[in-house]
């Protein structure tokens, strides 16, 4: 139950999607279970398509740079940003590797967990 109430306490809160993104919907779903936090997608590409202005995430697209240093530099702005939730939407290699390179280290769910608590 602790768990739960921390989770939704959260108002910095990251959705890591760096490979495929998230859907509109899934991000929908999610800000609805967050009121009032602010978000900041890290993803190829996102459709701000009928998203109100209010409900829009910042968008750091992973730009040009790969391998460990695309990695180190995500991690590092990551931490200066101090997030008290990261989704780890995809959990992939690259994602796990910017969770575990955190400090200091926020709450980490994954999509899976985020999805059963919104009951979808």
């Amino acid at each position: 139950m602790a768990t739960k109430i921390a989770v939704k306490a959260a108002k910095n809160i990251c959705i890591l999607a760096i490979k495929q993104g998230i859907s509109l919907d899934d991000y929908k779903q999610i800000i609805a279970r967050f009121e009032g936090a602010e978000f900041t997608l890290i993803a190829p590409n996102f459709d701000f398509a009928n998203l109100p202005e209010n409900d829009r995430p910042e968008l750091w697209t992973d730009g040009a740079r790969s391998g460990f240093l695309k990695v180190l530099t995500i991690s590092r702005r990551m931490s200066w940003s101090s997030f008290d939730l990261v989704i780890n939407w995809e959990q992939g290699g690259i994602e796990n590797a910017l969770c575990f390179m955190l400090l200091p280290k926020p709450r980490i769910i994954t999509k899976q967990v985020i999805l059963y608590e919104i009951g979808v």
